[in-house]
């Protein structure tokens, strides 16, 4: 009770957790000649599902610290290797990707039915990550409290899927009658939630809840109810209505008798009767006393650090190289989409301090967020020939979308500090932790770019297509980030207390893809291309940016003497007829309403009000005080001005936003020395790259005193660069 002696928690958690899945079908060096169809198909599913949840709580100090490791698709390494490699941002791993692979290579086919090979694979990592320490220090006097919590969590996904017919060293004979499929889908996907939390939370009350209790307990009390049946009452005596009473008067309130003494049927009675009832509504002890805050020095400090890095490859291809290729139809398809969903958040509070200004009450959040996504889709036949008696399309589609969250809270009754550097990059590779930063902060371009594409070709091919002839590459590569970094100091006591509020936050965003579609010779031999039907040569892609970014740093610090318990006391001595929590009730002109403290419909919380309109039925819980044609505020609730500190109450908030966002998109569609012979031609690149950025910094600080002493300073500071480079070439 006297704030000796040591209650300490340490948790640690340690989880790693490792898939490699690999799935192959092929046929290899072999001669097909059948009658039917030929299948070669390969599937593979390489998935991790996880919750780690730390949880860490003690009366003193609380430490907890989780490192959460988890990879599809990367070879084994050690602990220290793989704590560095999170912490740094470094790539000393070695990918090993969950992969598909279904494959025909040297082999000769005569096939009298349909021909496809089929590679589908799916990688996944959904992981919930969330370490709390929580340490709520309590004492008459002299106690003081810490936690700390900590986060270190990966997610890493390398996935490829890969269909195709190879001949390595002479042109191969590929006869299929009826249809050739050559398709490929890669589903890669990461959705990680991260959560840390560091409360920190001190009361040396010297008793005040204790004393506030009873007072309390002895004013609530009440001689009756409304269901005591007829009772000699005598005046000021109490009576409590049932939940259930229906004859005038409050159900649930307290009334005083204002009577000479006399018999009464406490159930016949109409309480609403001014002139013989006055409802008793008394302020609580408990909240009063324990307003006037910490009698001695209680310090508070909360401690939070989060670092999570989330990588996301993905690599599809669908293709038949060196071939002589005759067929009814061809299809060659490659479908990738890579998925990347990040929730991080990270609140870190602080409250200590004392009634005098005296103690530490300290909040520090930093928290380093990191989400990667590379995705590749590539379909094509080079070399070789290729005549079709129908159709023949040659399509590749990639879907790579990231949705980034970071959120991050922190407050303190004195100092509160919060960092957060986030990363969200589609289409470049994966950098360390220095570089990014960096890289971020004065806005070079010293990464290495890895678009997110979908290219579709024909290469050194002579075509003779019965139908049409299309070659799609269609490309789609969106990131979505949302980033928010709240620092709250919200200092008070009777005098002597100062408060600070910083916030810095880094946060880029970076979006490079491309879409190409072509048919070419690369040895300018100027190869044929007969189609019947039409020819068709798009490239299309749809790249964007949708990003907010908002900081606040917000400062306020009060003094004010005790003026507001004195308000509080003397608004709680006011009589009044209803609270804004007893719903319907009827009211009549001049009587009055006490507002709850957290009232959010119209008026001030805690505050009085009048009625001063005719007798009428409201939902008192519904109303807008603040409507002066009905309401009037009572002066009394505010006798004492508030806001006027009696002390130096100094007060400081910094702010510091750097938000760099860059889309680059190029899209491309050729024909490029080919004779082309057929029906109508078509050659298009449609190009879509789009940036929308809400960018927004709050700083305030609120301080001083009423003598023009002490400081109150807001500094704030933003760099925003948004960039959009565009090409389209047809």
């Amino acid at each position: 009770a006297y704030g000796s002696g040591t209650s300490l928690a340490v948790n640690a958690m340690i989880a790693t957790n490792l898939v490699l899945g690999s799935s192959k079908a092929f046929i290899s060096g072999s001669t097909v000649n059948i009658t039917g169809s030929l299948i070669v198909r390969g599937r593979n599913t390489s998935n991790i599902g996880v919750t780690n949840k730390s949880v860490t709580s003690s009366g003193d100090t609380a430490a907890g610290v989780t490192l959460a490791l988890n990879t599809v698709g990367w070879e084994p390494q050690d602990l220290f290797t793989r704590t560095l490699d999170a912490l740094l941002g470094t790539s000393i791993g070695t990918e090993q990707p969950a992969e598909t692979l279904a494959y025909i290579v040297d082999t000769a086919i005569t096939v009298g039915g349909d021909l496809s090979v089929l590679a589908d694979n799916t990688a996944a990592i959904k992981s919930v990550l969330s370490n709390g320490a929580t340490s709520a220090a309590s004492a008459l006097v002299n106690a003081g409290g810490k936690a700390i919590a900590g986060i270190l969590g990966t997610n890493f996904v390398s996935s490829q899927s890969q269909a195709y017919i190879d001949y390595t060293t002479s042109e191969g004979a590929v006869t299929v009658t009826g249809a050739t499929v050559i398709d490929a889908n890669d589903s890669a996907s990461i959705v990680a939630e991260s959560d840390m939390k560091a409360l920190s939370s001190t009361t040396n009350g010297g008793g005040a809840s204790i004393l506030g209790g009873l007072i309390d307990n002895a004013l609530e009390s009440y001689n009756y109810s409304s269901n005591s049946g007829t009772r000699n009452v005598s005046p000021s005596e109490l009576v409590r209505l049932a939940s259930d009473y229906t004859g005038g008067g409050v159900t649930g309130g307290v009334y005083s008798y204002l009577g000479t003494a006399a018999d009464l049927d406490l159930g016949t009675q109409d309480y609403s009767d001014t002139q013989v009832w006055e409802r008793v509504i008394r302020g609580s002890a408990s909240d009063t006393l324990g307003s006037i805050g910490n009698v001695t020095d209680s310090d508070s400090m909360g401690v939070g650090g989060l670092i999570v890095r989330n990588i996301l490859e993905s690599l599809t291809k669908a293709y038949i190289d060196n071939a002589a290729l005759a067929s009814g139809t061809v299809t060659i398809d490659a479908d990738g989409s890579a998925q990347l969903q990040a929730l991080i958040s990270g609140t870190v509070s602080s409250s200590g301090g004392s009634a005098y200004g005296t103690g530490t009450s300290l909040a520090i959040n930093g928290m380093i967020a990191t989400n990667t996504v590379v995705s590749t889709a590539d379909a094509y036949m080079t070399g070789g020939s290729l005549t079709a008696t129908g159709d023949v399309s040659i399509s590749s589609t990639n879907g790579a979308k990231a949705d980034a969250t970071v959120n991050a809270a922190s407050s303190s009754g004195d100092t509160a500090v919060g960092v957060v550097l986030s990363f969200n990059t589609l289409g470049w590779e994966p950098q360390d932790l220095f570089t990014q930063t960096l890289d971020g902060l004065l806005g070079t371009s010293i990464g290495t770019a890895a678009p997110a594409y979908a290219h579709a070709y024909l290469e050194d091919v002579a075509v003779s297509a019965g139908g049409n002839l299309l070659v799609d590459a269609n490309n789609s590569a969106q990131l979505n980030a949302t980033l928010s970094n709240a620092s709250i100091s919200a200092a008070s006591a009777l005098y002597g207390a100062g408060g600070k509020s910083a916030a810095a936050a880094l946060s880029t965003n970076l979006v490079n893809s491309d879409a190409k579609a072509w048919i070419e010779d690369t040895d300018a031999s100027a190869q044929t291309v007969d189609v019947s039907g039409d020819l068709t040569v798009r490239g299309q892609d749809n790249a964007g940016i949708y990003a907010n970014s908002k900081l606040v740093s917000s400062s306020t610090t009060t003094n004010t003497g005790g003026a507001n318990i004195v308000d509080g006391i003397i608004g709680d001595s006011i009589t009044v007829q209803f609270l804004s929590g007893d719903g319907s009730q009827e009211i009549e002109f001049g009587e009055k309403v006490r507002l709850s403290d957290d009232y959010a419909g119209g008026g001030t919380g805690g505050n009085i009000y009048k009625f001063l309109g005719n007798k009428e039925t409201f939902d008192l819980s519904a109303i807008d005080y603040t409507n002066l044609d009905y309401w009037q505020e009572e002066v009394a609730t505010n006798i004492i001005p508030q806001g006027l500190n009696i002390s130096d109450s100094d007060s400081m908030a910094i702010g510091g936003l750097v938000v760099r966002n860059d889309v680059r998109s190029a899209v491309e569609a050729r024909i490029v020395n080919i004779n082309v012979s057929g029906g109508d031609v078509t050659v298009e690149s449609i190009e879509n790259a789009t940036l929308v950025a809400n960018i927004d910094a709050a700083v305030a600080s609120s301080g001083g005193s009423a003598y023009g002493s002490g400081t109150s300073l807001a500094v704030n500071a933003m760099i925003a660069t948004n960039l959009v480079l565009g090409s389209s070439k047809a």
